[in-house]
């Protein structure tokens, strides 16, 4: 353990001595006037002083560095995640027969999904989703979409996995991953489609701790998406709060017909 603590901070050193090296100007290095000596000395000392630094003081440095290196690699994220664009503004999206549109669709997910079965805005045969699905306990619904075999499958999944695999992203992707090789398996021919995660608010009536930041999910899904050649839907652009139940997770009847625009869009089922 010593001898790892030690290394580490050897190689702290060095890369702070690098960048002090490097942020020396370069007029420095020239030797065009009786300045640049006096500089060059000046430097030198500076190293000198930091070789001097106690350990705890070269450790808080390199911590610095890390933390500045996570906050830009985070806020890359949100900013990736922002990018969402609304669709369907200046749309009428009541004005489309969405049982005709998803005839040969189907919709699988939790009880988000499933409201569109509970509304009947769209068919039974459309929607294979229940309250409380997981992309663990999905047998009856494989079963259900490769007797159906329809043309195009939308996802919906993830929101009730966070709660059992909160910050194992590396399990969340596991279990997306596996429902994209159980539908592909058993459907090759069918198009599928994987929506992101609308985002959860009034945090303290459903668990903060748990969806207070989706991005890292939403990053995987995009990211598994891409390695299976699924299309990844980012509708999260059409979210208001007005379109939220109370409890912040589910949406109102109005919401669906937004939804089911995008993802219609999203698909070519409509131009």
């Amino acid at each position: 353990m010593n001898d790892d603590k030690d290394l580490m901070i050897f190689l702290g050193f060095c890369t702070l001595l690098i960048v002090a090296v490097i942020s020396i100007p370069k007029n420095v290095l020239v030797d065009s006037s009786h300045g640049t000596k006096k500089n060059v000395s000046a430097g030198i000392q500076e190293l000198q002083q930091m070789e001097n630094k106690e350990v705890y003081e070269v450790e808080s440095e390199i911590e610095s560095v890390r933390l500045k290196i996570d906050s830009e690699k985070k806020t890359e994220e949100e900013t990736q995640e922002s990018t969402a664009i609304d669709y369907t503004e200046g749309v009428d999206v009541g004005s489309y027969n969405y049982k005709v549109i998803f005839s040969n669709s189907v919709v699988m997910g939790d009880s988000i999904a499933e409201a569109l079965d509970y509304y009947n805005i769209l068919d039974s045969s459309s929607v294979v989703a229940r309250i409380g699905a997981n992309m663990a306990t999905l047998e009856n619904e494989y079963a259900t979409v490769t007797a159906l075999s329809p043309q195009n499958i939308f996802l919906y999944f993830g929101i009730n996995d966070i709660e059992y695999i909160y910050d194992d992203y590396e399990k969340f992707r596991g279990q997306y991953e596996n429902v994209i090789i159980r539908l592909k398996e058993a459907l090759p021919k069918a198009n599928i489609y994987a929506n992101m995660l609308f985002p959860v608010i009034n945090l303290d009536r459903v668990g903060g701790e748990y969806y207070a930041d989706l991005t890292p999910y939403n990053n995987v899904i995009r990211e598994v998406c891409e390695q299976y050649g699924v299309v990844c839907l980012d509708n999260t652009g059409i979210i208001k709060e007005e379109y939220y139940e109370p409890d912040g997770m589910h949406f109102k009847m109005g919401f669906y017909s937004y939804w089911l625009y995008s993802m219609a869009l999203g698909a070519g089922l409509i131009k």
